[in-house]
């Protein structure tokens, strides 16, 4: 067939060397700014697409605080009163 590769012919005096991890080298040193290039369009693209998606996930918290009931469920010991503000607590992720 016309479309076909010739085969790659060796002579019986050339041996097929090994490829060394410094040929990799090589060609990562020669194809950089390919390298490169195509990093910044993938990141570029990637934080693009992730800016504007609409997030799909959305948790909410509701936390209602009874002073009648002001005993433990576990123990039956009373909660602490406290007079300073939920706002004023370090947060979670501080820690």
């Amino acid at each position: 067939m016309p479309n076909e590769q010739p085969e790659r012919i060796m002579h019986p005096t050339q041996e097929e060397q090994p490829i060394h991890l410094l040929d990799y080298y090589h060609v990562v040193v020669k194809q950089k700014w390919l390298i490169l290039a195509s990093l910044v369009i993938v990141i570029t693209l990637v934080l693009y697409h992730n800016a504007s998606v609409t997030p799909i996930y959305q948790a909410t918290t509701t936390l209602i605080i009874d002073r009648l009931h002001s005993r433990s469920p576990l123990t039956g010991q009373r909660y602490r009163q406290t007079t300073q503000p939920f706002s004023s607590y370090r947060s979670a992720r501080g820690l």
